[in-house]
């Protein structure tokens, strides 16, 4: 039987509902398989939601 680390064993604490005040901003994670669509795609997406956070989009792991 297989052993996790303490850390990985002990439940996450509950996390605030998204925009309740100290939530953190809510991600949105994207992968894009046509890198030249990606600009296009995001300004819909900021269009849709301007108070997202883009950070992983705009961060391009493709």
């Amino acid at each position: 039987m297989r052993t996790f680390p303490l850390e990985l064993q002990t439940p996450a604490p509950p996390a605030a509902p998204p925009g309740a005040a100290g939530a953190p901003p809510q991600a949105h994670l994207f992968y894009f398989k046509n890198v030249r669509n990606a600009p296009a795609l995001r300004a819909r997406l900021v269009a849709r939601d301007p108070k997202a956070d883009f950070a992983m989009l705009d961060a391009r792991t493709v």
